[in-house]
């Protein structure tokens, strides 16, 4: 008996082209390195559009952001979560605005105010630029019990006036006193205080500042001395300005 013979078939299959060989992959490539590029050109015309001052703040937001400064919500196990400082958003944008403002001032009063800059101090804080402007024996902002300045105390708060008169900042007010009490029962230094912050604001005004940006106009007595330890020096008798950055809480 013979075997039956099996007959073998070979299929030949037609290869196709190129494209055939690679498959699509080559088009998502493409695709992601055309949008890549778009986002990259798209970059470079908003960095070259933005101010100075954006760019600075753009910058300082880099330089201090850290992801590990806070921990954010996380499902990893023992990981918490911890909400950033209230200040923080304050230390990110405004930071460099703030060193500017203080470094401009400090460069005003030194040029205009030589002889009186031992009375001046400006200082940045969580909430922008706190301007002081403190009395000196001999050299006194109002005389004792007066809410007229003096020449000197009419020069200083004209001159910072004149070197915050183009900012943008809302501004805040505050007189403040000694532990010194003020002779008159009804006219206490509550209302020395306040009346002093108010004749400051209208010598900022007359100085170019803007009145809209005036938030506040306080007067704390010696409820807030600068010099805790003696409540009767006569440098706790001052003129305060807050210049408040952006993200300041002013109503506080």
């Amino acid at each position: 008996m013979q075997k039956s013979e099996k007959s073998v078939i070979i299929k030949k299959v037609k290869k196709g082209g190129h494209g055939g060989h690679h498959g699509g992959s080559w088009k998502v490539a493409y695709a992601d390195f055309v949008t890549a590029m778009m986002a990259f050109f798209l970059l470079m015309w908003l960095i070259s559009a933005a101010s100075q001052e954006q760019k600075e703040h753009l910058a300082g937001y880099f330089k201090e952001f850290s992801l590990f400064d806070y921990k954010g919500v996380s499902d990893a196990p023992g990981m918490t979560e911890q909400a950033p400082p209230e200040h923080q958003s304050a230390t990110i944008g405004d930071t460099a605005s703030d060193e500017e403002i203080v470094e401009m001032l400090n460069k005003h009063i030194e040029e205009k105010l030589e002889d009186l800059k031992d009375q001046i101090t400006v200082e940045s804080s969580d909430q922008g630029v706190r301007i002081e402007a403190t009395h000196k024996e001999n050299k006194a902002l109002f005389d004792s019990g007066s809410t007229i300045p003096t020449a000197v105390g009419q020069k200083i708060l004209s001159e910072i006036g004149l070197g915050i008169k183009d900012l943008k900042n809302k501004i805040a007010i505050e007189g403040h006193t000694d532990a010194v009490q003020y002779s008159g029962e009804q006219y206490t230094n509550w209302e020395l205080s306040t009346d002093r912050a108010s004749t400051a604001r209208r010598v900022l005004t007359q100085s170019g500042v803007n009145p809209e940006r005036i938030e506040r106009v306080s007067g704390y007595a010696s409820s807030k001395l600068l010099n805790k330890t003696d409540p009767k020096d006569p440098k706790n008798r001052r003129i305060s300005i807050m210049l408040f950055n952006e993200s300041a809480k002013t109503h506080e």
